[in-house]
């Protein structure tokens, strides 16, 4: 699995999980116990969650910590789900403080690790759907980058060239209008992210079961 990844097929089938709940996957000889975690420790409670930062550069002096309105952590997680609600009920108030003359669009950096048992090698993936009226979501890489990372490790984010930047791709929240102003979502509209990881050995590939982030905007 390469580059950008992902089918509606795979957000239906996240989101009709229901209660059950995702679980490791493989047999072998391929990999086995292949998941996605937030943390290499091989603690249960962190399968099937991740975390995200907003990496925008999204503040200003009247909002001087707002590029991070899209932060995720691992425990916003149920059942491989993530469901965040974006407030916009001051008429996008905090959305214009924190963009307007700073950043076009919020761009989401996902940090998560791929469990597993014996794979040699690693596979990230990201896909994006959204019902937006205004501006568009879609998928963006590091310079120099036409792929999500090959890490087995995609836990950290740094901003120095060469740092590594989670799982190698960007989930980018492209804000409407232009050089008259930016216009954002409206009530009820969504950007929902969904991200995939592949384990290989000699024998083949393991995928783990998706994770989703789903992002709503309301008044």
């Amino acid at each position: 699995m390469t580059g950008i990844i992902g089918t509606i097929q795979q957000l239906e089938t996240a989101n009709a999980s229901g209660g059950s709940g995702p679980s490791l996957q493989g047999t072998s000889p391929n990999p086995t116990s292949v998941g996605i975690a937030s943390a290499s420790s091989g603690n249960p409670s962190a399968n099937f969650k991740m975390n995200a930062q907003e990496v925008s550069n999204a503040q200003n002096a009247s909002n001087p910590d707002g590029a991070d309105q899209f932060d995720v952590t691992h425990s916003d997680f149920t059942d491989g789900q993530a469901d965040i609600t974006i407030d916009i009920s001051n008429s996008a108030s905090d959305l214009n403080a924190a963009y307007s003359g700073q950043s076009f669009k919020a761009s989401i950096a996902f940090l998560g690790y791929i469990t597993e048992s014996s794979a040699t090698s690693f596979q990230w993936s990201l896909s994006v759907s959204s019902s937006l009226s205004a501006g568009s979501a879609s998928i963006s890489f590091p310079l120099g980058s036409s792929s999500a990372s090959t890490d087995q490790d995609a836990l950290t984010y740094g901003t120095g060239l060469g740092d590594t930047q989670g799982i190698g791709a960007f989930g980018d929240i492209n804000w409407g209008g232009g050089r008259g102003g930016l216009i954002f979502p409206s009530d009820g509209d969504t950007v929902t992210f969904t991200i995939g990881a592949d384990a290989t050995n000699s024998n083949g590939t393991t995928s783990a079961s998706d994770l989703v982030i789903k992002y709503t905007f309301e008044d």
